[in-house]
């Protein structure tokens, strides 16, 4: 899977960082998710990026359940919802 993830990292921080386009981050991160359901990396990523959509809810159950898999708390998980 590490090679997932480096490949799911570098689509999203191209698409989002670089160009701004959440629609295609989002459902690239949806799609690794879906294939991975325990990456916390890919729960945190997309908890950002719906944050940044003002999709907070959603984003909160995202940094959640990315803290639950880590196994405590992520200050900066809830930084990205606070801010």
């Amino acid at each position: 899977m590490e090679n997932l993830n480096e490949t799911v990292f570098f689509d999203v921080n191209s698409k989002f960082s670089h160009r701004g386009n959440t629609d295609e981050a989002l459902s690239d991160l949806n799609k690794a998710v879906e294939l991975d359901v325990n990456n916390s990396d890919y729960l945190h990523w997309r908890g950002r990026i719906r944050r940044d959509r003002q999709e907070c809810v959603e984003a909160m159950a995202d940094f959640e359940a990315a803290v639950k898999m880590t196994g405590g708390y992520s200050a900066m998980a809830m930084t990205h919802v606070t801010s």
